[in-house]
C-alpha cells in the first residue's frame, strides 16, 4: 500500500465543520397524472382558520397562516398535524420545513416535525402566488419524551440555511417562528443524560521536540488515552481514534481514521470542508455558547478554521454571513500534517482503489485559542466535541462524533464532552470511564 504524507507548517488553522447533515438536492421530480390529482386537494381556495393562527412570513414569500392539531399530545401516540401555508411569490426552490417541539421539562429533549411538504409531492418549487397549501403530517412523540409542557418553533430550511422571518411575529434569533405552547402527557420522566468526560495529560518535556508529519509513530503516542467516536443515526460501525495531550505551551491532537475510500476535492484554506470527508474539533473554554473555536482537517490537508463570537444561527445576518465572520479569523502558529495508508483521490468518482486510513497530528499554540490566558491550571474544563464525516461516495454522508447531541446542530455546546487538564508533567492521565 503506497503512504503519502502531506505536511504544511507553520499554517493558520485547524478543524472545523460547520452544520451537521448536509443535504444535497434532488431536482425536482415530474408528476404522474395520479400524483398531480393528489396534490390538486391540498390546495385550497380560500384560507382556512386554524385552531393554531401564526401568522409567520419567511422570506417575503411563504406565510405559515397556522395549523391544526387532531387530539392531544401523547407520547408514543401518533398525532396528525394539518400545516396551512400560503404562498406570497411564486417559488423556485425547494425549502423543507422543520418543527421542534422542546420539552420545558427536560430542555435537552426535542422532538422533530421536519419534512417535506405534502409527502414529497406538493413541494415549494410548485407554489405560485396566492396559492394556499395544506399540508398534512403524522408525527409520533417518542415514549420516553417527558411529561410537561413543550414549546414548538417552526420554519423553513434547505442546505445549511434557513428562510429568514421577515415579520413581527414571536420568535427567537433563529429564524423559528413561536408556534405554541403544548402539554405532553403519558411520556416517561426524563432520562439522567451522562455526558463525557476526557482527562488531559501534561505531556511537557516529553512531546515538545514532537516532529509534526501525520504518522503517530513517536513511542509515546501509544500510552495517550483514545477518544472513540461513535456512529450517528443508521451509520456504520467505522473507526475513528482521537488522543490528545498538552504541553506548556500547546494542545496537541493525534487522529486516526479508518477509511476505504479516501478522496477530496478542496484545496484551498477556509472552503466549505464540512462537505466532504473532514475531522472536526470545537473548543468553549468556558461552556457559554459564545467566542468558541471550530476547527477542521481533510484528508487532503486543507484546513478551516472560524472563531464564533454567538453560537451560529443567533448571530446576525443569515448562517453563511455568520460562517463568513467567523471563518476571517486565524489561529496564529498552527502545526498540522496528514499522512495516508492509501492514495488520495481528487474528483467525485467512482473510487479507483482501495485505501485503509489516513491520520492526523496538529499542534495548536495555547495562545491562539480564545479564551485562553496562559497554560490552563490542573483541573481547569474545557467544553469540547470531536465530529467526522466520511463519504463512501459525494452524495452519501456517514457521521461520528464523541458527545452524541439532540437538536440537530453540531453546534450545541451544552451538549459538548468535558476536557479536564490534569497535573503531573510529563506523566500520561488514567482517563475515567464515563
Amino acid at each position: 500500500m503506497k503512504r503519502l504524507t502531506l505536511t504544511l507548517l507553520p499554517c493558520l488553522l485547524v478543524l472545523g465543520g460547520a452544520l451537521g447533515c448536509q443535504k444535497i438536492e434532488n431536482p425536482t421530480p415530474v408528476l404522474t397524472q395520479q400524483q398531480w390529482k393528489r396534490a390538486q386537494k391540498h390546495i385550497l381556495k380560500e384560507a382556512p382558520t386554524p385552531q393554531h393562527k401564526v401568522g409567520a412570513i419567511f422570506g417575503d414569500r411563504i406565510e405559515l397562516i397556522g395549523f391544526d392539531v387532531d387530539g392531544d399530545l401523547i407520547a408514543g401516540k401518533p398525532v396528525q398535524v394539518t400545516w396551512y401555508w400560503r404562498a406570497l411569490k411564486d417559488i423556485d426552490k425547494n425549502w423543507d420545513i422543520f418543527g421542534h417541539l422542546d420539552s420545558k421539562t427536560d430542555n435537552k429533549t426535542r422532538h422533530s416535525l421536519d419534512h417535506v411538504p405534502v409527502d414529497n409531492i406538493l413541494v415549494t418549487s410548485r407554489w405560485k402566488k396566492d396559492m394556499i397549501i395544506r399540508d398534512i403530517q403524522t408525527t409520533t412523540i417518542p415514549q420516553t419524551y417527558p411529561n410537561g409542557d413543550a414549546t414548538l418553533h417552526v420554519g423553513l430550511w434547505r442546505g445549511d440555511q434557513r428562510m429568514p422571518l421577515t415579520n413581527k411575529v414571536p420568535s427567537d434569533k433563529e429564524n423559528r417562528a413561536f408556534a405554541g405552547q403544548f402539554n405532553v402527557k403519558g411520556g416517561a420522566a426524563p432520562q439522567q443524560v451522562i455526558l463525557p468526560k476526557h482527562v488531559l495529560s501534561d505531556l511537557t518535556g516529553r512531546a515538545d521536540a514532537l516532529k509534526i508529519d501525520g504518522k503517530l509513530d513517536e513511542p509515546f503516542w501509544a500510552g495517550v488515552p483514545a477518544i472513540k467516536l461513535s456512529k450517528l443515526g443508521r451509520a456504520p460501525e467505522l473507526n475513528t481514534t482521537v488522543k490528545m495531550f498538552y504541553t506548556k505551551e500547546h494542545l496537541v491532537l493525534g487522529a486516526t481514521l479508518d477509511d476505504a475510500h479516501i478522496w477530496g476535492t478542496l484545496t484551498q484554506r477556509d472552503a466549505r470542508t464540512w462537505e466532504e470527508e473532514v475531522l472536526e474539533l470545537f473548543i468553549d473554554t468556558d461552556g457559554d455558547e459564545k467566542d468558541y473555536l471550530e476547527l477542521q482537517i481533510t484528508p487532503a490537508n486543507v484546513l478551516f478554521d472560524a472563531n464564533f463570537k454567538q453560537r451560529l444561527g443567533r448571530g446576525p445576518g443569515n448562517i453563511q454571513e455568520e460562517i463568513a465572520r467567523a471563518k476571517a479569523f486565524n489561529v496564529e502558529g498552527i502545526e498540522h500534517a496528514v499522512s495516508l495508508e492509501g492514495t488520495l483521490q481528487t474528483d467525485k468518482g467512482a473510487p479507483k482503489d482501495k485505501d485503509t486510513s489516513w491520520s492526523v497530528e496538529l499542534r495548536v499554540p495555547l495562545a491562539s485559542i480564545p479564551g485562553v490566558e496562559g497554560t490552563p491550571k490542573p483541573g481547569d474544563t474545557w467544553r469540547v466535541n470531536l465530529y467526522r464525516f466520511d463519504r463512501p461516495t459525494p452524495k452519501i454522508s456517514h457521521a461520528y462524533a464523541w458527545s452524541p447531541f439532540t437538536r440537530k446542530s453540531f453546534h450545541d455546546v451544552p451538549r459538548f464532552g468535558t476536557l479536564q487538564f490534569a497535573p503531573a508533567p510529563g506523566k500520561v492521565m488514567i482517563n475515567p470511564t464515563v
